[in-house]
């Protein structure tokens, strides 16, 4: 009897999961569900049915299309629930970002990952913000900032560098023609050896390409990716850190079957999908893959 309910349950997680997942990989004992183009006024109900499932949602990234907000996301299953211990919260103002910051550093909750998006629901330029109990040790520091613009943040994050603090987000956002950046930057505690990252904001996308290769031959490898639409044309924000790269794979111009086919295919050498960024260029969406083993 126990076994028929186990595999009743199974087959429904897995009826379930095509409803959530646009693409499942495996590779060993790593399993992630990754999906495309998730509406926004889904994700809570979304990001709810992930942790039941026992997903982590490792990258999440809001992106808009023919005047509609959507949000692009990669899971992985983890052996315990998560209950209670991730939250996603999108559509903040920097009021309700402060506040909420405030009130989740309370119960132990730290900020890891920010990004500036348009939000066609809320009327203009909001936050998302993933909280992680416990995520830091206590003798981590996190920095974040919301809309600095773009000259001001550079200066700010040399000075930063050298106490040792480096970025963990970098979202980028344009007002006319001024960029802006909303961050997190986080004091390195391994300073001796990882003081080395780089980090781009504005750069097109046939450079991001080169700036993906350029700082794979220095041990750098692409930790956080955003992009901003400016004046049509999609802008990218990039952050490498100095760490071991392992094999990897990035293509910023994909369509969806591509990028599934791509992400079928290297499942199979253990590239999984770290980073995937959405944008509209010319009235098609298109998609920045970074791929790692």
């Amino acid at each position: 009897h126990n076994l028929v309910k186990a595999e009743k349950s199974w087959s429904d997680e897995n009826l379930f999961l095509d409803d959530v997942a646009d693409v499942k990989t495996k590779y060993g004992k790593i399993e992630q569900v990754v999906k495309y183009q998730l509406e926004e006024h889904h994700l809570h109900g979304y990001a709810r049915a992930l942790s039941l499932l026992r997903y982590d949602i490792k990258w999440i990234n809001g992106f808009s299309y023919k005047k509609k907000t959507y949000f692009v996301v990669i899971a992985q299953k983890v052996e315990k629930p998560l209950f209670d211990k991730v939250l996603i919260t999108p559509g903040l103002t920097e009021a309700t970002l402060t506040q909420h910051k405030l009130h989740l550093e309370k119960s132990g909750f730290n900020l890891t990952y920010l990004q500036n998006y348009m939000s066609h629901s809320h009327g203009g330029s909001v936050f998302l913000a993933v909280f992680r109990k416990n995520s830091y040790s206590n003798s981590t520091v996190i920095r974040y900032g919301l809309q600095h613009y773009t000259q001001s943040y550079k200066k700010l994050i040399e000075l930063y560098a050298e106490e040792g603090y480096i970025p963990t987000s970098q979202s980028l956002m344009y007002n006319g023609v001024d960029g802006l950046v909303s961050f997190i930057l986080q004091e390195d505690e391994n300073r001796k050896s990882q003081k080395d990252y780089r980090s781009y904001e504005g750069i097109t996308q046939s450079r991001l390409n080169k700036l993906v290769t350029g700082n794979a031959k220095y041990k750098r490898k692409l930790v956080y990716l955003d992009e901003a639409d400016y004046f049509g044309k999609p802008q990218f924000s990039a952050v490498f850190v100095n760490d071991k790269v392992n094999s990897m794979l990035f293509n910023s111009k994909l369509s969806v079957k591509d990028m599934s086919k791509i992400i079928q295919r290297e499942q199979m050498y253990g590239k999984l999908p770290r980073i995937i960024v959405a944008y509209g260029d010319k009235g098609s969406l298109w998609y920045a893959m970074f791929l790692e083993k």
